[in-house]
């Protein structure tokens, strides 16, 4: 069974005793959720999530810096209005289990980062502009991805199943786990289609690394398992000098360029 919102200590950064037999610890939701409205939330994040980024890369060709601006404001809101939705404390909800979700997060992205080495650095940057860039697209842009791609969705899913009452022994837990992954698969693959340069085999790539940040989600009950692993995964890209989305269409007359190598995120 999920923990319940409320006030919150220093303890509260590793899971307490009474919790360390659960196989996944998070978050109830104080004011309950029904499936239905859990329906209309995860639509609302899957519609949101594809229009943010088909809308305003593919159909409107914004540039990284405002898509950036836009994509928190939009992860922000739904986080924000679910939270109060459900009466789930926002600090609550951000120092649960804190200390296990920092080292899940940097332990998973890991074998990512090494993967990001192995590419070829197309967009070396300054170093004052690296600074600008770790901030902006580094930390912001990997910290609203980790929430909407990872968080929400699976969050969603697992307080409408806890308020029904499906999440008892290990066998159900790990049950409502595996929906919660597949929800938040369904997310990533619809913010991803809005890419053009998605829409074929890297979308596989996008599916494992951000379907690896949510299970360290899962496995946590820490929200910063995913958006610190995100947030490490983009500044890792950055450091590197390899592109992160969105990225400009070729021209349909300019000549044949290099294969473009990217970050799945």
């Amino acid at each position: 069974m999920g923990s319940r919102g409320g006030s919150i200590g220093p303890d509260r950064l590793l899971p307490p005793a009474e919790n360390i037999g659960e196989v996944i610890d998070m978050l109830s939701a104080p004011n309950g959720l029904s499936w239905v409205d859990a329906g209309v939330w995860f639509a609302a994040i899957m519609v949101a999530s594809f229009a943010v980024s088909w809308v305003a890369t593919d159909v409107g060709r914004m540039r990284q810096a405002p898509y950036i601006a836009l994509l928190t404001v939009v992860t922000g809101a739904l986080a924000g209005g679910y939270l109060v939705w459900t009466g789930t404390d926002p600090w609550t909800a951000l120092v649960h289990n804190a200390g296990w979700g920092i080292l899940a997060g940097v332990v998973v992205i890991v074998p990512l980062v090494r993967g990001i080495a192995r590419l070829p650095a197309t967009t070396p940057l300054s170093r004052r502009r690296s600074v600008k860039a770790w901030a902006w697209e580094g930390v912001v842009y990997g910290i609203a991805e980790g929430a909407l791609l990872s968080a929400l969705p699976a969050l969603v899913v697992w307080q409408a199943a806890d308020a029904a009452g499906w999440v008892g022994g290990w066998v159900s837990q790990v049950g409502v786990g595996a929906l919660a992954l597949a929800a938040s698969v369904v997310v990533i693959v619809t913010h991803h289609l809005g890419y053009w340069d998605f829409r074929n085999r890297q979308m596989l790539t996008a599916i494992a690394a951000c379907g690896a940040l949510t299970v360290a989600y899962l496995a946590t009950g820490s929200v910063l398992a995913p958006v610190v692993g995100h947030a490490l995964l983009h500044v890792a890209a950055i450091v590197h000098g390899v592109p992160l989305p969105p990225h400009e269409r070729p021209s349909m007359v300019a000549p044949v360029q290099p294969e473009r190598h990217t970050v799945p995120v």
